[in-house]
């Protein structure tokens, strides 16, 4: 699943394509990734595209707004006459002529481009909800951003104490308490602080919460700087792999020496590949 970074991007790439453009109509290959009424966002301008967590917020000039969730598998892919600007999953479908078979929903633009998004094992949503809809959701189910002024210090000790029974990694990856961190930026993150990711959260020193929260903030800026992560299934909005990859420390990279010397191990936590250094990470 994108994170902050990979979601970043895509919103970067979108915004010089989309903005100012009206949604003409739109057409549904499969009605099921699209929750809400279409009549509400037909005919309206796009003012801005923004990130919250995962999610890509289209906002619509009727205080109207497409939340989309890439997830899993999905693509959002704009083409006009002269540009085609893509991200997401990087399955072929992504590369070639669209709509194609796992193309879901169509959004034709006053500009003549289209907008079409893609999902391969349908697990992504499109959703129409009302700005106070969307203040709403983002404010119940997600923490703050780690950019944030409400994202600091003092948040991360608090929020470590308070989930006293929750090793660290698992408090890194809660939507709920900081939002946009996933797998791949949490396993880099903890390595950079030197911090055992299966350790009890209440017991890191105030020493360790400063060192994990600048190592958060340096993971994600160098993630969106290389403008996220092509692992197995991820591309930018210019559909070629981001390069973060090449600049992880234990991420994937099980069985492999570390910059110490040491082996990078691999253990399941929290249901989820977890990559450390044992020599570095204490």
């Amino acid at each position: 699943m994108p994170e902050l970074p990979e979601v970043e991007t895509i919103v970067g790439g979108l915004k010089g394509f989309l903005i100012g453009q009206k949604i003409s109509s739109i057409k549904f290959l499969d009605r099921k990734r699209f929750v809400g009424d279409e009549k509400k966002i037909i005919g309206q301008k796009i003012l801005d595209i923004k990130r919250r967590a995962k999610l890509i917020i289209i906002k619509l000039e009727n205080n109207q707004n497409i939340v989309i969730h890439l997830k899993m598998t999905g693509q959002l892919i704009f083409k006009d006459k002269t540009h085609r600007i893509a991200g997401g999953h990087q399955s072929r479908e992504l590369f070639i002529e669209v709509p194609n078979i796992h193309t879901r929903i169509i959004f034709d633009l006053s500009g003549g481009g289209k907008l079409f998004y893609n999902d391969l094992i349908r697990y992504g949503t499109i959703r129409v909800l009302k700005d106070d809809e969307v203040d709403k959701m983002t404010k119940g189910e997600f923490g703050p951003e780690p950019f944030s002024d409400e994202f600091n210090k003092e948040y991360l000790s608090m929020i470590a104490q308070k989930n006293k029974s929750s090793n660290i990694k698992k408090i890194l990856m809660d939507q709920a308490l900081i939002a946009g961190v996933g797998n791949i930026y949490a396993n880099e993150a903890l390595y950079l602080a030197g911090i055992d990711p299966s350790r009890k959260s209440a017991s890191l020193s105030e020493g360790e919460i400063s060192s994990l929260y600048n190592a958060i903030l340096q993971s994600l800026k160098l993630g969106v700087k290389q403008q996220g992560a092509s692992i197995r299934n991820y591309v930018n909005h210019e559909g070629k792999k981001g390069t973060m990859q090449n600049y992880f420390k234990v991420y994937d990279k099980a069985g492999q020496k570390c910059d110490c010397g040491g082996l990078v191990k691999k253990i399941q936590l929290n249901g989820r590949g977890t990559y450390y250094c044992p020599a570095c990470q204490s």
